[in-house]
């Protein structure tokens, strides 16, 4: 009989105080509120969107640029290390229009960061204002952008993420709702302790971002600058009322791909700023410490449900572990569904019946992903392919 106690004990009480965190989040979520002052003029926004093999979805972002209602903006697009017909196809779409800069580079350096970063020297805006190329934004979006950076208080904004597939297949859906959970459970819920950023969607005043050189060339180039911010007491205001599409992968093998760079970047990211956070005695500690740690909690998550379903299946012959009681579990799941059930209820109710299936069927994907993340190597290797819709 093998005893596996001196794994399932310790890691029971670390899942436990994760899910404490998270209701604690979802708690605070429930009083969001955000009040703008009218302050500063409005803003030039200089739009920076980094492409590689991206000629099927480059001509959608521009359309959705040119077609703002706000009029101060200028469009910075770096084609960089490409091998297909994004240059080309980009400044045909372009056109005429001079607020469009296209440029063709190709650095020794791969990667998202170094690509924004090229444009980011040449951009004579205010505001900065971070797109992926595969996105999709309705005419509103720089008019109710520039509204918060008339307030002198924000200094930074993470918007809205939400599927443009999600009725594409199940696995779109699923990615929806982890998305709408994120922002509103997560972001929402740390309030006046900054919202984590996307890594699209995500706006910051041109002076801070250059003066912190810009984005650092991470596998999440987004995350490390959350900590770089964090670190200097700059918060990151949600603004709820703003929704960028972003497009999902549609075949599992995209999405662990994907999210084995995810996992390894923040990881890595993580290891680099073990003490980011120093004084455990504020809330603001702990939630950071949710936020730096979060990718530990899944699979730990996971591993304890793969357990307990091979005990139930007759495992219990050669396996034994120290846990929690049932009724501590059950009534824990039970909370976290209420907790999903009310996000979902505001935000999309048709996604409702799907709770069981997101808890106890997608969410295992995860443990795939941690298996992936030990082969990423680069940005480049694991880099998302976008089809367009």
């Amino acid at each position: 009989m093998i005893d596996l106690s001196w794994y399932t004990i310790p890691s029971g009480v670390i899942i436990t105080l994760f899910g404490f965190m998270w209701y604690i989040l979802f708690l605070r979520s429930l009083f969001f509120k955000v009040t703008l002052e009218k302050e500063l003029p409005s803003p030039k926004i200089s739009i920076l969107t980094a492409c590689r093999n991206e000629e099927k979805v480059v001509c959608n972002l521009i359309r959705d640029i040119k077609n703002q209602t706000y009029p101060n903006w200028e469009f910075l697009i770096c084609v960089n290390n490409t091998t297909d017909r994004t240059y080309e196809v980009a400044l045909r779409e372009a056109g005429k229009d001079k607020r469009i800069k296209i440029f063709n580079h190709n650095p020794s350096e791969i990667g998202k960061a170094p690509a924004l970063n090229y444009i980011l020297n040449k951009a004579r805006g205010d505001v900065i204002l971070e797109f992926d190329t595969d996105n999709r934004i309705k005419p509103l979006y720089l008019e109710k952008l520039s509204k918060y950076f008339m307030d002198k208080k924000i200094n930074a904004v993470q918007t809205v993420i939400k599927a443009l597939n999600n009725k594409k297949n199940f696995l779109t859906k699923m990615q929806d709702i982890e998305f709408i959970v994120f922002c509103k459970l997560f972001n929402k819920g740390r309030r006046n302790y900054g919202a984590g950023i996307g890594g699209t969607g995500f706006a910051i005043r041109s002076k801070l971002l250059k003066k912190l050189n810009g984005w650092n060339n991470e596998l999440v180039e987004d995350f490390d600058l959350f900590i770089r911010l964090q670190k200097k007491n700059i918060q990151v205001t949600y603004a709820n009322n703003i929704i960028v599409y972003d497009e999902k992968p549609e075949h599992l093998s995209d999405l662990i791909k994907q999210r084995g760079r995810w996992i390894k970047g923040h990881l890595n990211v993580m290891m680099k700023n073990l003490n980011f956070s120093k004084n455990p005695l504020k809330l603001k500690f702990w939630l950071d410490l949710t936020y730096l740690t979060a990718p530990i909690s899944v699979p730990l998550m996971v591993s304890h449900l793969v357990l307990f379903y091979i005990y139930l299946l007759g495992g219990n012959k050669f396996i034994t572990y120290g846990y929690f009681p049932i009724s501590f579990w059950i009534i824990s799941v039970i909370f976290f569904m209420v907790m999903l059930a009310t996000i979902l209820w505001k935000e999309e109710r048709s996604y409702l019946p799907l709770i069981p299936l997101y808890l106890f069927v997608f969410t295992y994907h995860w443990m795939i992903v941690f298996f992936e993340a030990l082969k990423v190597q680069s940005w480049a290797d694991s880099k998302t392919i976008h089809k367009g819709i």
